[in-house]
């Protein structure tokens, strides 16, 4: 699967795929990067496909985060699997970015 990026309404949604790659980092960056001059007023990162989190998936959820705090956007996770929750919170990266549970939650959160 390919990484998925549109706007949703004022959201910049990132739908990743299961497996982060060196190659997914570079397409993503320069994807965000053009996307972010569009209306948009959150960043959003999807983890609905991913099974587990490496040290590449983290480094790609702060590379978008710096981006997105550039422009003093808001950034989140969304729809993190109980393993990779799991995982963030084994090593405490989950205390760097908002986790929501699911669109519904997000949405709740922040109208």
């Amino acid at each position: 699967m390919r990484v998925q990026i549109e706007n949703r309404k004022e959201l910049l949604w990132i739908t990743l795929p299961e497996i982060i790659t060196m190659e997914n980092i570079i397409e993503v960056q320069k994807r965000v990067e053009l996307k972010l001059s569009e209306n948009v007023e959150r960043v959003v990162l999807d983890l609905s496909n991913m099974k587990s989190i490496s040290s590449i998936s983290i480094s790609l959820f702060l590379k978008i985060r710096v981006m997105a705090l550039k422009r003093e956007l808001p950034f989140c996770l969304i729809n993190i699997s109980g393993e990779c929750l799991d995982q963030m919170e084994s090593i405490h990266i989950d205390d760097m970015f908002p986790i929501f549970k699911d669109e519904e939650a997000l949405v709740g959160r922040h109208n």
